[in-house]
């Protein structure tokens, strides 16, 4: 039990670095005097050294300087394209739990087809378009990115809220909710959700480091976000031209993907354990 508590701590103090390090990027870049997006071609491939701390790319970017770029861009594709697909499914699966019959058969045949369709093919499909004939801006392609991932990835929720749903419509204040003559939309906002929201809360972070990756695949096969923009699915993409020169290249985003997801699982386990039946 220690350990697990140990872990989950650590997994938040991680989380809580990466979150801190993205929203101050410009800072740090300001205070470094260096910058993510402008080459340097006097400093190409340069090894670690003040103000480069990490050193340069091929191009002469600074690999730190992206580094927390890349975090603020992945993480934001991460946690908003969950709170897009925990919106979703959390209404579709909470109205199929709580009205049954004809809905939730519906519903549920819509959310197991969904789920039969393979994920990545189809997130490719659809990266792959581009809308308005030109390259999206930086804030498009992280907005694609978090619409795309959210609303193919919400079946997961539905049926967790559907589960849920099924379970505290049976309990006696959501039928003593409904002789008083509350209709669906207010059983749902005030009796089922506030007491379903447990395992979706579990399920939306595991999510998170779900997008983290998929993004991060998405960037790589250059379907997600653009240089000079970093991400560090692009960065690892970028790297393996360089990758004997300079390991660190690879070494360092990958290490940042694999931290982060590693950390919202552990966390989100944390959470099921806490939060789950039978916890204190």
């Amino acid at each position: 039990m220690s350990g697990g508590s140990t872990g989950a701590r650590l997994a938040l103090t991680a989380l809580a670095l990466f979150a801190l390090v993205a929203l101050g990027a410009g800072i740090i870049e300001a205070a470094l005097g260096v910058s993510a997006t402008r080459p340097d071609l006097a400093l190409r491939g340069c090894a670690a050294q003040w103000p480069h701390l990490l050193g340069c790319d091929p191009i002469g970017q600074d690999l730190l300087a992206r580094l927390v770029r890349g975090a603020r861009v992945s993480l934001t594709v991460g946690v908003g394209a969950a709170l897009v697909s925990t919106v979703i499914g959390t209404a579709i699966g909470s109205c199929a739990g709580l009205v049954g019959g004809r809905v939730d058969r519906v519903i549920t045949a819509a959310i197991d087809l969904l789920l039969a369709i393979p994920l990545l093919p189809l997130l490719l499909l659809v990266s792959a378009m581009r809308f308005g004939g030109s390259a999206p801006s930086p804030t498009s392609a992280v907005l694609k990115l978090v619409l795309i991932l959210g609303l193919f990835g919400w079946m997961g929720v539905a049926r967790i809220a559907r589960s849920e749903a099924k379970r505290v419509a049976a309990l006696g204040f959501v039928e003593a909710g409904r002789a008083l003559g509350a209709g669906t939309a207010r059983l749902l906002l005030v009796h089922v959700v506030p007491n379903a929201w447990p395992p979706i809360l579990v399920a939306a972070a595991i999510d998170v480091g779900r997008n983290i990756l998929a993004e991060a695949a998405l960037s790589y096969l250059g379907l997600g976000v653009q240089p000079p923009t970093p991400s560090w699915g692009n960065m690892l993409r970028h790297a393996q031209d360089a990758l004997y020169d300079q390991p660190g290249l690879a070494l360092w985003p990958g290490l940042c993907v694999l931290t982060s997801v590693v950390s919202i699982h552990v966390l989100g386990e944390a959470l099921r354990r806490r939060l789950g039946p039978g916890a204190a």
